[in-house]
């Protein structure tokens, strides 16, 4: 018993320690969100508005999931009373 924990134990350490060595690097959030508030607006020398570094107008759906790494879901709404 002490043995398989003992294992398992030298398993996390290293998986832990490949992962910080082998890993993503750490995004730099706090220049990002530095540079991406709401009221930032930038009007494009093309007349687009850009927020969020999305341009609107031009900037595909596929483009912004990929920059902000979110999936967009489709959804219907319905008011409660039908």
């Amino acid at each position: 018993m002490k043995k398989s924990l003992l294992i398992i134990a030298l398993i996390v350490i290293a998986v832990g320690t490949l992962n910080i060595y082998l890993g993503p690097g750490p995004e730099n959030t706090q220049e990002r969100v530095k540079n991406n508030l709401p009221w930032q607006i930038e009007i494009t020398p093309e007349g687009n508005t850009r927020v969020f570094e999305v341009e609107v107008g031009k900037t595909t759906v596929e483009a912004a999931t990929k920059h902000w790494r979110v999936h967009p879901e489709i959804a219907l709404f319905k008011q409660p009373d039908g």
